[in-house]
Order: structure tokens, then C-alpha cells, then sequence
């Protein structure tokens, strides 16, 4: 039986999903296959498109229904979407343009990676984890290797921050205690006073600019 659940919309155990009596379309958790088809064919044939709830290009689309999917079947979905092989996805630069000429944008699945091809991914990522590195175009057989490391990553990152600012603030309290409050009090003044003085030249420099 399938408790597949979205907002309003429920799957009634049959693969399609309701909301109330209309028929939504395929269940992504247990119809994924068909889900995803049905994704391919709109994302193929929609350069632009626009809803009361939603908008974006065909590639916008069939990402947002790849994640969806995963989310909703993740035991079954890199075998499903291996199966989907090409998806040749539309949009357009500007939507604002009805005559915005249509551009395609392709995806792949489906296709193995060498060690190497994988481990490099990964340098690359470590260097500048700007992105989530198990979305990569190209490595959806690996997404749960890549999520791994990124979390593994993440929590390591964290944990050398925790341990930098713990230092950080031991140093700070040791310092504290060797100069006292009186000489903290001194380096406030002194701070204080160079600020003045900043202050004072750049008034001057905004008379004389007058």
C-alpha cells in the first residue's frame, strides 16, 4: 500500500495521485517510472511554462521532478532513473521574450564513472564546495556516495571551526586575565582615541574637498 502524501494531493494506492476526486498524475513514490516519463515528455516539449503556483523552463521542471522522485522512492530511483537514459530538457535565456529562441539542455544517466572520474569530482568540490556535490550532471549513479562524502565533509568542517573558536576564545580569556580589567579598560581608551582622531581627519579632508 502506498502513503505517498503531497500537501492535498494523495496517492489512492492505484499509482496516480488525487486531490480530492481530479487525478493529479503519477505517483512519484510508487509509479516513479511513469512519474518520470511524464516529467521527460513535458520538460522535452515546454521551453517556458506557467501556473498559478509554479513557473520555470523545461530543464527547472525535470529537475525539480529528478528530486522529487528521489526523495519520494530513493530505494528504487538511481535503477529508475538509469532506465530514463537521455532527457534533452528545453528553456529559454529570457521568458520575458515570447519569441526567445528554445535552447536544449541534455542529461544522461545512467553512464559509469571511473574511480578516477569520481575522486577527481571530489577534489574539485573540496576545493570549492560551492554546489551540492551529489548533483552533479553526469554522477546520478553515485548520488549516494556523493551525499556521504559532502555530509562527511560538512560535519569535519564544523567540527574545525567548533575547535578553531574554542582556542580562539581560551586565548582570549587567557589574555584577559594577564592584562586585567584596568589594561583592558587602557586599550579601549587608546581605541577610542585613535578612532577620534580618524574621525577628525576625515572631516578635514571633507572641508578641504569642499
Amino acid at each position: 500500500m502506498c502513503d505517498h502524501k503531497n500537501g492535498s494531493e494523495t496517492c489512492r494506492d492505484n499509482g496516480y495521485c488525487y486531490d480530492g476526486n481530479i487525478q493529479i498524475g503519477p505517483c512519484p513514490a510508487c509509479n516513479t517510472l511513469v512519474y518520470l516519463q511524464a516529467a521527460k515528455a513535458a520538460a522535452e516539449s515546454t521551453g517556458y511554462y506557467e501556473s498559478e503556483t509554479d513557473n520555470g523552463t523545461g530543464v527547472e521542471l525535470w529537475e525539480k521532478a529528478v528530486k522529487f522522485a528521489r526523495k519520494a522512492n530513493p530505494t528504487q530511483f538511481n535503477s529508475i532513473l538509469t532506465s530514463i537514459g537521455r532527457v534533452n530538457a528545453l528553456y529559454v535565456n529570457d521568458p520575458s521574450t515570447s519569441s526567445d529562441e528554445l535552447l536544449v539542455k541534455t542529461f544522461v544517466y545512467g553512464e559509469e564513472k571511473s574511480r578516477d572520474e569520481i575522486n577527481k569530482l571530489k577534489e574539485s568540490w573540496f576545493r570549492d564546495a560551492c554546489w551540492d556535490i551529489e548533483d552533479t550532471e553526469g554522477f546520478s549513479l553515485y548520488y549516494d556516495e556523493l551525499l556521504a562524502f559532502r555530509k562527511q565533509c560538512e560535519q569535519e568542517w564544523e567540527a574545525e571551526y567548533a575547535m578553531r573558536k574554542a582556542k580562539e576564545e581560551a586565548s582570549l580569556h587567557a589574555e584577559l586575565e594577564k592584562i586585567g580589567t584596568i589594561g583592558l579598560l587602557r586599550q579601549i581608551k587608546w581605541l577610542e582615541e585613535r578612532l577620534d582622531q580618524a574621525l577628525e581627519r576625515i572631516h578635514k579632508l571633507e572641508s578641504q574637498s569642499k
